[in-house]
This record gives structure tokens, C-alpha cells and sequence, in this order.
């Protein structure tokens, strides 16, 4: 057991140093950026490589002026339920040059021309996708061929803590935004079998694993 011990520890910390490495590769900025921006949503974002979007003082931008017939996608997935909430802008060559706001692949927004900050909420269920895509034609060009998004949020979250209740004071606090799942149990007691969550430290299971 200690040797298989011992090859396992090994082969772990071979993976995370690989890790590590691959991780030390890609553009940090990149994560750095929508980490921040997206912080007080449950959500995740992912965008097109050459001409995706890209930090702009407190705003999320395209990333394709001047070019012609090219798009810039941000794709953001929700991860609970929620009313998600933020602005955009549009400065662009009118009906032509066009940003264009999706929540689950059904358009919610078209913008084109000079559009100032404008807000928008939407009521997402985990799961949800909301994409956002300037697109251009071949016409031509006007103001900063640009779209912004900017103050994504998703309100005040409602934190639950989770106890281990096992003689120390070791706990796990995980956000809702709405209705919403239970994080799988992750805390261990001797000689003991986990049986759910209740509300007091003797009381009556309440919740099932992961409910």
C-alpha cells in the first residue's frame, strides 16, 4: 500500500506541474480580465481567439474594427439561476455593422449605429447561454466600429455555509443566486457515515446529499 501510495503521490504531482506548465503558455491577461469582470455573476465566458472580445477600462470590447466581413463572439454560460444584469454600447456604421444579443441562441437585442450605454436583464436558468456578437459587412466603416458590455452582475448572492460538524470549526460557504443545488458533502468524520444537512447541529436531516 505505501509503494502504490508512493507511485500515485508521484504521478499527481508529475500532472500538476504539467499543468502548471501548459497553464504558463496561455495569455494571463486573458484570465485575469474576465475573472474580474464576470466576479459577481455565476457564470463562465469563452471567446473567439483572434478577435474576440478584450478588456477596455471597466468595459468588455470587440475586437474587430476595420475589418471587413469578420464577427467578434463572447459566449457566457450561466452556472444558477438568475437575473443577470449589464449594459452595452454600440458605436458603428447603422444597419450594417451590427451587435447582436442572444439568450439561448433567440436574439434579445440588435443594436447598430450610435447607441449609449443601455441596460438589460435577463432571467437565466443554469445552463443558459447568453451570446454576444458584433458582426460587419463589407461596406465600409463609421464611429469606432465597436461594441462594449459593461457592469455584469447578478444582484446579491445568498450565502448558505455548510458545517462539518465534527468536533471543529471547519466550514464551506457556497452562494445562491436563486433556487439551487447543494455542493456534494466534501467533509469526512470518523467512524461516520454522512446522512444529509439539517439546520442545527442535532437536528433532523433536512437535505439529501447534493440536493
Amino acid at each position: 500500500k505505501e509503494g502504490l501510495y508512493l507511485k500515485v503521490t508521484k504521478k499527481l504531482i508529475s500532472l500538476a506541474l504539467t499543468l502548471v506548465m501548459l497553464l504558463g503558455l496561455l495569455p494571463t491577461a486573458a484570465f485575469a480580465v474576465y475573472e474580474d469582470f464576470f466576479a459577481s455573476a455565476p457564470v463562465t465566458a469563452e471567446t473567439n481567439s483572434n478577435t474576440g472580445w478584450v478588456a477596455d477600462g471597466d468595459s468588455l470590447r470587440s475586437n474587430i474594427a476595420g475589418k471587413s466581413y469578420a464577427g467578434s463572439t463572447l459566449t457566457v454560460t450561466v452556472t444558477a439561476e438568475a437575473q443577470i444584469r449589464f449594459e452595452y454600447k454600440v458605436s458603428s456604421e447603422a444597419k450594417y455593422d451590427v451587435l447582436t444579443i442572444s439568450h439561448n441562441g433567440a436574439a434579445i437585442v440588435t443594436a447598430s449605429g450610435e447607441q449609449d450605454w443601455t441596460g438589460c436583464l435577463v432571467d437565466a436558468q443554469s445552463g443558459d447561454t447568453l451570446e454576444f456578437v458584433y458582426k460587419k459587412d463589407g461596406s465600409g466603416n463609421s464611429g469606432s466600429d465597436c461594441a462594449w458590455i459593461r457592469n455584469f452582475s447578478a444582484g446579491e448572492p445568498i450565502p448558505v455555509t455548510l458545517h462539518a460538524n465534527n468536533g471543529t470549526d471547519e466550514t464551506l460557504v457556497q452562494n445562491f443566486y436563486g433556487p439551487g443545488t447543494l455542493k456534494p458533502n466534501g467533509f469526512a468524520k470518523d467512524h461516520g457515515v454522512f446522512a444529509g444537512w439539517s439546520d442545527t447541529a442535532e437536528g433532523e436531516v433536512l437535505y439529501a446529499d447534493g440536493a
